[in-house]
Order: structure tokens, then C-alpha cells, then sequence
């Protein structure tokens, strides 16, 4: 059954040049790997609205996998463990996998 990734990024204010830089290249390189684990995006960077409580982040990602072991699978591999780190000083992420019980 589906499971689904979404992360919410909050932009920091006035990231460095280099912290940007190395988001723009974390932000290139972090497609391929979802696909690699099965994974395709629903949604890329749409803006978000609050409804209702804390303002919503700046952009918003939601992402489909086969299952939750595969969106773990991603979440967990060196690929990405190594790749993460580029998006230190730019943005805050926070990150929730909705899967079925069970």
C-alpha cells in the first residue's frame, strides 16, 4: 500500500551565498534518489496555506512511495544521509511519513 513523505521547508533568513549554493545542489540531486527508491513526487515546492494553527513554511513537498519501507529506505540511505548536509544554513525541514497501520 502507498505511503507518503511530506516535507514542509522553512527558508532561513539571509542564508549565506554558500549555504545557498549548496541547497541549489542538494535540491538537484535529492529527485533522482526519491526515484531510485520508487518514489515520484506529487507536489515540488508549492507554496502552502495555513487553514488553521502555526503559519505554514515557505514550501511544501509531498512525495509517493510503493510503501513505507521504501520511503524509510530512502530516508535512512548513505546517499541521502551524505546529501542532507546541503541543505544546513538555508532551510529548516520538517519531515512526516503517512503510511497505513499495520
Amino acid at each position: 500500500m502507498p505511503a507518503y513523505a511530506f516535507f514542509e521547508v522553512v527558508l532561513h533568513d539571509d542564508p549565506s551565498p554558500e549555504a545557498l549554493a549548496a541547497y541549489e545542489r542538494y535540491r538537484a540531486a535529492v529527485p533522482p534518489l526519491i526515484e531510485s527508491h520508487g518514489g515520484r513526487y506529487l507536489a515540488r515546492a508549492w507554496p502552502g496555506t495555513a487553514l488553521e494553527g502555526a503559519p505554514a513554511g515557505d514550501r511544501f513537498h509531498l512525495v509517493e512511495f510503493p510503501d513505507a519501507a521504501a520511503a524509510e529506505a530512502f530516508w535512512a540511505s548513505p546517499d541521502y544521509l551524505e546529501m542532507k548536509h546541503g541543505r544546513e544554513g538555508a532551510v529548516s525541514v520538517r519531515a512526516v511519513l503517512l503510511a497505513p497501520p499495520g
